[in-house]
């Protein structure tokens, strides 16, 4: 609720792109989602699904637009996943791009931000904490230790603990 207004305003060009998210049944709309939903399971419309909806209008201001630019990077780090990559892995890394890419001060990219938005029950609540623990292992993303913030990590081909053992002799 709070992230779609404003990427709405960055990315589309008026508001009947919010509308068409809040009153069609599309592919990655709100009424998709509730076609699609099921009384049995509480399932709630995520950040992610923004960035689905989003992700072709953001890619092309990759170059004028923080919100782009993040959209990039998470979508290099989707494709770096293992295949099949976990989808709650892939939610995360969809998640984090809205959410730095907004660059509000009060909506920080922190672990505890991230949980609150994709974790609805116990069930998922394990594999959120095991995927995110496995996306900083894999180096695609990385905790700052002084604030919690969580950005995306831009690759490098050089092996620095490599480098360091070679200088070392």
């Amino acid at each position: 609720v709070f992230a779609l207004p404003k990427v709405c305003n960055r990315l589309a060009q008026n508001e009947r792109t919010l509308f068409t998210f809040l009153a069609t049944n599309d592919l990655h709309t709100l009424g998709r989602f509730l076609e699609e939903w099921q009384q049995e399971t509480f399932k709630l419309l995520t950040i992610d699904t923004v960035f689905d909806y989003f992700a072709e209008s953001a890619l092309k201001r990759r170059d004028r637009d923080a919100l782009g630019r993040n959209f990039l990077l998470a979508s290099e780090a989707i494709a770096r996943l293992n295949c099949p990559p976990d989808a709650m892995a892939v939610r995360i890394l969809k998640s984090l791009a809205v959410i730095i890419g907004l660059e509000e001060p009060g909506f920080v990219p922190t672990a505890e931000l991230l949980k609150f938005a994709l974790v609805h029950d116990s069930k998922d609540e394990g594999r959120f904490e095991n995927d995110l623990r496995r996306l900083l292992e894999a180096k695609l993303i990385y905790e700052r230790k002084s604030d919690g913030r969580i950005q995306f990590l831009t690759g490098s081909d050089i092996d620095f603990a490599e480098a360091v053992r070679e200088v070392r002799g």
